[in-house]
């Protein structure tokens, strides 16, 4: 399997009418300070099923110009990964399963001094052909 979970998860978010506006990455390149944000990192993971199945860990960072802005735009995202992306099919992947493994929690940027949360998810996915269009 030759997929970047990271370009997946970081399109899905885009596609959400919620989150329009909102700065979504995997990095914060060509963010602005005190814009919200979803910051995708792709901190590890491993092979579950030899060429079948994959899961991915990520750290999920938001920011946002308060602390009350800040969770609700994580707990947002949280609702989204948890109990709407299980299931889908993202162009070559489908979903099976998305694992919480830290809720998101106030961690604030010690450079930027921004309101930041922080949240930790597995993403259990295949690779499948991909849909074809009528």
């Amino acid at each position: 399997m030759r997929v970047d979970p990271a370009t997946f998860l970081v399109e899905y978010l885009r596609s959400l009418e919620e989150f329009k506006g909102v700065f979504i990455s995997g990095d914060m390149v060509g963010r602005s300070p005190g814009t919200s944000a979803v910051i995708v990192e792709h901190d590890g993971g491993h092979r579950d099923v030899r060429d079948r199945m994959d899961r991915a860990g990520f750290s999920i960072n938001t920011y946002a110009a308060s602390k009350p802005r800040c969770s609700k735009l994580a707990y947002a995202v949280r609702e989204y990964l948890l109990e709407h992306m299980p299931s889908m099919v993202l162009d070559t992947v489908q979903v099976l399963d998305v694992a919480e493994t830290n809720s998101p929690r106030s961690f604030p940027d010690p450079e930027s001094r921004e309101a930041r949360f922080l949240g930790t998810v597995e993403i259990y996915f295949v690779e499948v052909s991909p849909r074809k269009t009528v």
